[in-house]
């Protein structure tokens, strides 16, 4: 079989690491096992930042056959974060976790240390239609506030009819998955709970125009929208704060620093227009709106906005990212830390 290979090296930024220096690359190859062809991926990431954070991945996507395929990822995280509370009010003095009579200062800083192993079998139903299932299982060395072990599995539903992975321009791609989750904690404060069980609900739908067709490659005037849900139900103490619904990051919601709104509830909205300027270079402008919720108190309605530059990168549609954002907390046009800046590659959906 031939086995063509891409490995470069990686430089990005964001508010929450920084900027990251690493490298990646993916190796491409059909197995004979799939009369259709189709091109499977094997592909490695790694990166160190300067907030001293640093990550290794391993990654593949493969068609078994005519109908089946295979997603896994394999993955490794040192990671020194903050922890900003649960609900609408990030940074407050204090917070009394789950009830248990433990108050923390807030924000708490910690180092996640992660291992996590994903699994995702997906069988072709008819046309651009997947059903499957999901296996997750993760665990971490430190935590927020002990180790913990974390394992889900549920079905998966998928549908996928875009024209192109890393830059759609028309289609529309939709992914919904229903997870029975376990936790356990070990080495935790006495009087939480050894053993916490949940169902978490995901949903994830992206839909893309094209409103002005070219003759020339990657010209067109593209309009995306996504809408994002991600619910998770807890029986007994389900407070591991890193596995809660949260929105804001280079991804979802730009313009909030990742995590620092999170509860058992997160809802997101966001729509971007792709403009064509010259060559090989496009503008970006987005707009985005989200909440948190424990289904008692919502928070005020969270927006972020912003403009952006692409420059393709290689005929794949892979794009070189850089985008400014500003949210509606930090309204303060004068200040620098009132904008988000985020240098990365491909698109944010």
């Amino acid at each position: 079989m031939n086995w063509p290979v891409v490995a470069m090296p990686s430089v990005s930024y964001s508010p929450e690491t920084n900027w990251s220096f690493g490298a990646g690359g993916s190796g491409f190859f059909r197995l004979p096992s799939d009369s259709l062809g189709r091109t499977s991926e094997v592909s490695f990431d790694g990166a160190w930042t300067l907030y001293r954070q640093w990550y290794v991945n391993a990654s593949a996507q493969l068609y078994l056959t005519d109908r089946w395929q295979l997603r896994a990822k394999l993955s490794y995280r040192h990671y020194p974060d903050e922890y900003y509370g649960l609900g609408a009010f990030p940074n407050s003095e204090s917070y009394k976790l789950g009830g248990h009579g433990v108050t923390m200062h807030l924000p708490i800083s910690y180092t996640s240390k992660q291992f996590s192993f994903m699994a995702e079998p997906l069988y072709r139903a008819g046309g651009n239609n997947w059903v499957g299932g999901i296996f997750d299982l993760r665990y971490d060395a430190a935590g927020v506030r002990c180790p913990w072990l974390y394992a889900s599995f549920g079905p998966t539903y998928l549908l996928d009819s875009r024209d192109c992975l890393y830059f759609p321009r028309k289609g529309l791609f939709l992914k919904t998955q229903a997870q029975y989750a376990s936790l356990a904690f070990s080495d935790c404060t006495p009087g939480l709970d050894a053993l916490n069980m949940g169902f978490r609900f995901t949903a994830d739908f992206r839909q893309f125009f094209t409103l002005y067709h070219s003759t020339e490659e990657w010209k067109e005037l593209v309009l995306a929208y996504q809408l994002y849900a991600d619910v998770l139900y807890p029986m007994g103490s389900f407070y591991a704060p890193e596995l809660m619904p949260t929105l804001g990051g280079q991804d979802l919601l730009r313009g909030f620093h990742r995590g620092m709104y999170r509860d058992v509830a997160a809802f997101a909205a966001q729509a971007e227009l792709r403009i064509p300027i010259w060559k090989i270079f496009r503008a970006d402008v987005f707009a985005g709106i989200g909440d948190i919720s424990n289904f008692h108190h919502w928070t005020p309605p969270l927006v972020g906005y912003g403009l952006g530059l692409r420059c393709l990168f290689n005929q794949a549609g892979i794009n070189l990212r850089f985008d400014v954002a500003r949210n509606n907390v930090d309204r303060s046009w004068s200040e620098l830390s009132s904008y988000s800046f985020y240098f990365t590659v491909k698109e944010a959906f």
